[in-house]
């Protein structure tokens, strides 16, 4: 089992951006998650406060070469099926395309991309008591299956405001990577950050968690195997956040990281970085308002 607070869960994710209009059409104009802060950073919120997901301006950044790795999908969060169904209705009113949709048993999902090319998942969990579990009864037994997008749309409410912000329970529910080599990362993630291993596909792909949650990071080698990490100067994932309840869970964590010989920067009292075998960063964090 891992060792981590069972309320560590997945906070903002960085990316860097070449164009920042752009991509604020698409998350907030398009997705309707409200931009709180804007200089050569943005913030967007889904309620106000607590970033999901900065967008820092790197204007001569380009887009990273096929095979490296990085991020796989940010997976934005719905807490019901009927705003996963007006999300939908968002990306159709939207002109926008739909690179995928599936049933994994414990959520439903939607898959599209960025303007920059991104991955972006869109998806909603069934209740904890009702997804597949593995035969031994330790993680889950996700798999993929064709999702009735008619179906989906038929749980929207036809009086939602598709203009305004989105619900505010909205978050960042996990993020996929890709990587080099799933047998690796996978032991970074379960041995030295300390989330629990919840369900894993032959070398193919990996998902781990804290607290019982089928995954807070996934990864997998479709794209990248035995990939380098994108160059300098790309746009993409500059680094994802795992949020803490309090300084104490986050020290708790630190110290053990450190005890490793993992190299670890911590930034303050309340937040440390490190770099998973792919030279992803990965920001240990006390979960912070816009304000703090």
């Amino acid at each position: 089992m891992g060792s981590l607070d069972p309320r560590v869960h997945v906070g903002a994710v960085t990316l860097r951006v070449a164009d920042l209009d752009r991509q604020l059409a698409f998350y907030s104009g398009a997705l309707g998650l409200r931009d709180i802060a804007r200089d050569s950073e943005s913030m967007l919120s889904a309620d106000g406060a607590r970033p999901l997901l900065r967008l820092e301006l790197e204007p001569d950044a380009a887009p990273p070469p096929p095979g490296t790795t990085g991020l796989f999908h940010t997976a934005i969060r719905y807490p019901t099926r009927a705003a996963l169904a007006d999300a939908l209705r968002r990306v159709v009113e939207a002109g926008l395309r739909l690179d995928g949709a599936a049933d994994h048993g414990v959520s439903e999902a939607l898959y599209l991309s960025d303007a920059e090319g991104n991955g972006v998942e869109l998806y909603w969990d069934r209740p904890a008591e009702s997804w597949p579990r593995a035969t031994d009864g330790r993680g889950v037994a996700m798999y993929t299956a064709r999702l009735d997008l008619q179906d989906l749309l038929a749980q929207a409410d036809p009086a939602a405001d598709l203009v305004g912000p989105v619900d505010a329970a909205t978050d960042v529910g996990h993020v996929h990577l890709k990587v080099s080599d799933v047998e690796r990362s996978e032991r970074f993630y379960s041995e030295v950050v300390g989330l629990d291993v919840m369900q894993l596909w032959s070398g193919q792909a990996a998902f781990l968690s804290a607290g019982g949650y089928h995954h807070h990071v996934g990864m997998n080698v479709w794209q990248s195997r035995g990939g380098p990490p994108a160059p300098p100067g790309t746009t993409g994932l500059d680094r994802f956040a795992l949020a803490f309840p309090h300084e104490e869970a986050l020290g708790a964590a630190v110290k053990r990281i450190g005890a490793t010989g993992i190299e670890l920067v911590e930034i303050d009292g309340r937040a440390a970085l490190l770099n998973d075998p792919d030279a992803i960063a990965v920001e240990l964090a006390v979960e912070r308002s816009a304000g703090d």
